[in-house]
């Protein structure tokens, strides 16, 4: 089954309509995780079903985190898209109804200002139809906060069926959906995704200083140096 085709028919059949009565939910047609951006081009708007359906597509064709992205949609015992549907819809319209739910939101809202940084991104995130912007002085606190003792995996090791479990994921290969290259998936997206050429949502690659061997004199790319060459060089 050409799985991407049913894929790309239902967000072009999507994309086509003017409106829509059902309730929605906004989707990332190339997946965050695959390198898509939060731009309005990226995004469309779904039918529950729909929504349920495309993460279901998703799955199949490139696996990983995507997997388990459908798996989160499915996980209550015999879910389909239809059961998704009315869960979605009971779900969204209790909240709609919880009144104390709205006055404690309410309550803790209540005499907090917020900073121009902050309310300038939330014009932007509403403007692109997209959800809150994380600032950047938030995302360097919360970079400070996962160093040293911090990480939850400080002093701890993986247990050897962990290790197993993280090896086999790492075989998995996956397809870029950029230009179709085919490659390990724990490389692809830490290396290829963001950096493909054909990408929309291409990114600097950061220029890492080129670092000499202090035992064979070998100049290379410091990254991979440091990683690969320096303890593994012949005349260490």
């Amino acid at each position: 089954m050409d799985y991407k085709k049913i894929y790309n028919q239902l967000v072009a059949k999507a994309q086509s309509r003017d409106s829509i009565s059902e309730k929605t939910e906004i989707h990332h047609i190339v997946p965050r995780c695959m390198g898509g951006s939060d731009e309005s081009e990226n995004l469309v708007v779904l039918s529950l079903r729909e929504h349920f359906i495309a993460h279901l597509l998703l799955s199949e064709m490139y696996g990983g985190k995507l997997t388990y992205a459908f798996y989160l949609m499915s996980k209550r015992e015999g879910c389909t898209n239809r059961k998704y549907e009315h869960l979605r819809e009971d779900f969204i319209s209790a909240i709609k109804n919880d009144k104390e739910r709205g006055k404690k939101i309410s309550k803790s809202l209540t005499g907090v200002s917020k900073s121009e940084e902050h309310k300038e991104n939330y014009r932007k995130s509403r403007a692109n139809g997209v959800g809150w912007i994380c600032p950047e002085h938030k995302k360097q606190a919360q970079k400070e906060t996962m160093k040293g003792e911090g990480n939850p995996m400080w002093g701890r090791t993986h247990g050897e069926n962990a290790r197993k479990i993280i090896s086999e994921v790492n075989k998995q290969q996956i397809t870029c959906p950029h230009c179709g290259k085919v490659g390990g998936i724990a490389i692809m997206k830490r290396w290829h995704f963001d950096n493909c050429n054909q990408s929309p949502n291409l990114k600097e690659r950061k220029k890492y200083p080129k670092r000499t061997c202090p035992h064979c004199g070998k100049v290379g790319g410091g990254a991979q140096m440091v990683a690969n060459h320096f303890d593994n060089c012949k005349d260490r």
